[in-house]
């Protein structure tokens, strides 16, 4: 609610699909997620990649996703400093395989900005990556409209989850953390966008 307090450590998964910023459920173990600053800091603890939800319910159709902008800072973790801002991540699953490639039906798309700042995520100078080149037409990089142009029907697509994650990756020992100050999200069905910022 506005004005309202709130402690990710206080939300459960059960919820986390509507209130969002909890930790992403494949962030590793060691993941610690917290307020520093006027943001949500999401630190790995040296090992693997951590993230945090976006306030996106799970089945959420695609064709309704119409922004997602955020605003990352740098961070130093235990490893070292990096200018490279925070990942994002939106997974999807397509009922009855129609991405226009063969191969599975579920794919995650990840767009990792070269440096902190403001992130319009749907800008076309923007490269997006395929986990699943197969599912996107062949395509394994692109701009997010190429990429998603490649579904045949788009409202048979779903969101399974949205998240902002560290730069580390699952082969990392240096300790990655990222920094998130606020999130807007644009659904074709609302009047305008929602934009979350935190506040310690």
């Amino acid at each position: 609610a506005t004005g309202a307090g709130f402690d990710p450590s206080k939300v459960s998964a059960a919820t986390s699909q509507v209130t969002g910023f909890t930790p992403w459920y494949d962030s590793s173990a060691e993941t610690k997620v917290s307020f520093t600053d006027g943001a949500i800091t999401i630190d790995n603890g040296g090992k693997g990649i951590g993230g945090v939800n976006l306030p996106i319910a799970r089945g959420t159709s695609l064709s309704s996703l119409g922004s997602i902008r955020y605003q990352s800072v740098s961070t130093d973790g235990s490893g070292g400093s990096t200018t490279r801002g925070a990942v994002l991540a939106v997974e999807i699953y397509t009922q009855g395989k129609i991405f226009s490639g063969d191969g599975t039906d579920y794919t995650t798309l990840v767009l990792a900005p070269a440096a902190a700042g403001e992130t319009d995520a749907f800008a076309p100078s923007n490269t997006w990556t395929s986990t699943k080149p197969s599912n996107t037409g062949g395509k394994a990089t692109g701009t997010w409209k190429e990429l998603t142009d490649t579904i045949a029907d788009k409202n048979k697509a779903l969101i399974l989850n949205a998240s902002v994650r560290t730069f580390g990756s699952a082969s990392d020992t240096k300790a990655a953390q990222a920094g998130l100050v606020s999130v807007s999200l644009g659904l074709r069905n609302a009047e305008k966008p929602v934009t979350y910022s935190f506040v310690k």
